[in-house]
């Protein structure tokens, strides 16, 4: 299913539940101007996964600190602990960008534009509430996008696009 990479990322743009976006690209394939023998077509993929937040996340809570036992899969993710100042129950959407400590998330110092859209200035002071909550943001997003790039060799579902493609 071939479509114009204008229309792709359109609609990328516009369905914000869309995890990532997969890319086929077609390197070579075409004669050249000067009339010699045919290039040989090489393919390949891209995967673009950004860092937004779907409508279906809007509701995501704040999150308590990421834990080792949780990066190494031990234990999945605390729900009901805060080891830190943010209130409970604060929406993760809510979490400004500029801060020097949780703290500043309920006293005042919650400016700035709102997770996951930071600036990149604020990427250099990320609170530990507001680094946690991007990690699991990241995590539950980005899980298709990493079942597509290490599909099975042998049925590679996600490579099917070259089928349509004309050499």
């Amino acid at each position: 299913n071939q479509r114009h990479v204008g229309a792709l990322l359109d609609d990328y743009g516009s369905d914000k539940e869309m995890p990532y976006l997969h890319l086929g690209i077609r390197y070579g394939g075409w004669k050249p101007k000067d009339g010699s023998e045919e290039l040989v077509a090489g393919f390949g993929e891209l995967f673009v996964v950004k860092n937004r937040l779907p409508e279906s996340f809007s509701e995501l809570k704040a999150t308590p600190l990421v834990t080792e036992e949780e990066v190494e899969g031990l234990v999945g993710p605390v729900q009901n602990s805060m080891d830190s100042c943010v209130e409970a129950g604060k929406l993760a959407k809510d979490l400004g960008g500029i801060g020097c400590c949780d703290c500043c998330h309920d006293f005042g110092c919650n400016c700035g534009r709102k997770f996951p859209h930071l600036t990149g200035l604020n990427y250099l002071w990320l609170t530990p509430t507001l680094f946690s909550s991007l990690c699991r943001l990241g995590h539950e997003v980005s899980g298709g996008v990493v079942k597509a790039v290490t599909a099975d060799a042998r049925s590679q579902p996600s490579r099917r696009w070259r089928d349509q493609i004309e050499i």
